[in-house]
């Protein structure tokens, strides 16, 4: 966090830790649901291409010894992990990316056959 207000000291930047909290919260609970009922294709573009056919084969919730898709009891943030920036070639558009990866604390619930 420092390194980012030290940045928009000088270079005002869109970055709201509060909205980026809420959305990344967001983000693990809909990815979790997703995964839980195993809607493969609704991943798509939201995993890795290879991470998800992986799933895909893996078959269903069985094969874990699970009685229930695992839910999600809590998603708190706890920071930025990492954050990276980087140009954009002027071919592509131009500008600038900047990826920040969170540090997540989250709390799921597994209910196992028998």
């Amino acid at each position: 966090m420092v390194s980012l207000h030290v940045v928009s000291a000088f270079t005002p930047l869109a970055w709201s830790w509060e909205d980026f909290a809420v959305g990344s919260a967001e983000a693990v609970r809909a990815l979790h649901a997703l995964l839980g009922e195993r809607d493969h294709d609704a991943l798509r573009g939201l995993l890795a291409e290879p991470l998800r056919r992986s799933l895909l084969e893996a078959g269903d919730h069985s094969q874990e010894g699970w009685a229930r898709p695992p839910s999600v009891k809590s998603v708190r943030p706890l920071g930025v992990h990492t954050a990276t920036a980087h140009e954009v070639p002027a071919e592509e558009g131009g500008g600038a990316v900047v990826r920040v990866v969170p540090l997540m604390r989250v709390v799921e619930e597994y209910a196992y056959l028998g």
